[in-house]
């Protein structure tokens, strides 16, 4: 049958919504894969090799010009365990073959794998020539030919997710990141005024009230980015990564199950530069030299572990359905620029224009201004 009838059939089959029986209602001809085969006189030994190099693990077994069984693992290792030699003929190993049309539909190969348990099913046509084998990971995949980038960054910003795949990027705009560098410096300076109010009106010991000073803005600042719905929208951008990295479909149902926790997040790098600041800086190790060593190894033994940990319970949580939705119209709007994206391998200072720092940067200093603009409006010390 002519692959333009196949597919007429095909399409006038579906009848379903969801991807997984999507997937089982495609013909078994869009889903099979090419495959070799041996003859009767070809060795055990032979048959083992390309069985072992190749995938699925049945093989047909073809003489003069017609399919006449097929050997698999399960009867190659029965034909040994009967005493038979490496170097013996195939046909000592052969078992009769399951075959399918096809225009068979997906399900109908499925329910005949499952119900008979062979690993594989030979495609064969109406007039009996070998076309292909299909197994059922082959009727589960989704054979998209459209490349994924293999690098994802992204940023969390109030207005939703933004995503670079170094020549590409999509979501949020840049005035979107501009904010977030404005939120998070606005937070800090609100964090910082309240702590000091905090060690003014604290009693007690003065080791208290200079923990409170020391302390107290950061703590506060991370209370407070927890707190905010950003955090959510960062946990949102991590699941999207994740299942664009893995090459997984954007539909809510797969990304929620994403971890929140990415592993090139920059909440990794800031409690790394943190981490080897403090020990750095610190007197508790008098040899400046030594300082440093110790400062650089505990920062490499630990940066990832304690990142970790602080995008857990600090810089993310789990998103709703909205935001996670919004994720991953931002995923799918990345994946549709990078397709279609003419650079090739992009350069450093394009990978840096996309990566969205200097419109956060350029946020934080814009609000800097603000600030202090207004202080010395109102002749208060600038202080920052």
């Amino acid at each position: 049958m002519p692959v333009a009838r196949l597919r007429n059939r095909y399409n006038s089959s579906r009848r379903m919504d969801t991807f997984g029986s999507r997937s089982l209602s495609r013909p078994v001809f869009e889903a099979m894969r090419a495959t070799v085969w041996v003859h009767p006189e070809d060795s055990l030994m032979r048959a083992a090799n390309l069985l072992r190099d190749g995938h699925p693990s049945v093989l047909p077994v073809v003489e003069g010009g017609t399919l006449v069984g097929v050997v698999t693992d399960r009867s190659l290792a029965e034909a040994i365990a009967l005493g038979r030699e490496p170097l013996d003929e195939v046909r000592l190993a052969m078992r009769p073959h399951l075959e399918v049309r096809p225009y068979a539909l997906g399900a109908e190969a499925l329910r005949l794998l499952v119900e008979t348990g062979e690993p594989a099913l030979l495609v064969v046509d109406d007039a009996g020539n070998l076309l292909g084998v299909v197994a059922p990971s082959d009727l589960v995949a989704d054979h998209r030919p459209e490349p994924n980038p293999p690098l994802v960054g992204g940023m969390a910003t109030p207005f939703g997710v933004y995503l670079t795949a170094g020549s590409a990027r999509a979501g949020a705009p840049g005035w979107a990141l501009a904010t977030t560098g404005a939120l998070l410096f606005l937070l800090y300076v609100a964090s910082a005024l309240f702590a000091s109010w905090l060690h003014d009106v604290a009693g007690g010991p003065l080791w208290l009230r200079q923990t409170v000073a020391a302390v107290g803005p950061t703590a506060l600042f991370l209370i407070g980015l927890r707190a905010l719905p950003l955090s959510r929208i960062h946990g949102a951008e991590h699941k999207v990564v994740h299942a664009i990295e893995r090459g997984e479909h954007l539909v809510p149902a797969v990304v929620a199950r994403m971890p929140r926790v990415h592993p090139r997040c920059g909440t990794n790098i800031a409690v790394g530069a943190t981490l080897f600041l403090g020990i750095a800086t610190s007197r508790a190790i008098p040899d400046e030299s030594l300082r440093l060593i110790v400062a650089a190894v505990v920062t490499l033994l630990f940066w990832r572990r304690i990142g970790e940990v602080f995008q857990r319970f600090v810089t993310t949580r789990e998103p709703n359905r909205r935001q996670l939705e919004a994720a991953i119209r931002a995923g799918s709007e990345l994946l549709e620029a990078y397709r279609w994206s003419t650079i090739g391998r992009p350069g450093l200072w394009l990978r840096l224009r996309n990566s969205g720092m200097f419109h956060v940067m350029a946020g934080s200093l814009a609000a800097y201004a603000v600030v202090a603009v207004t202080l010395w409006l109102l002749g208060w010390p600038l202080g920052l």
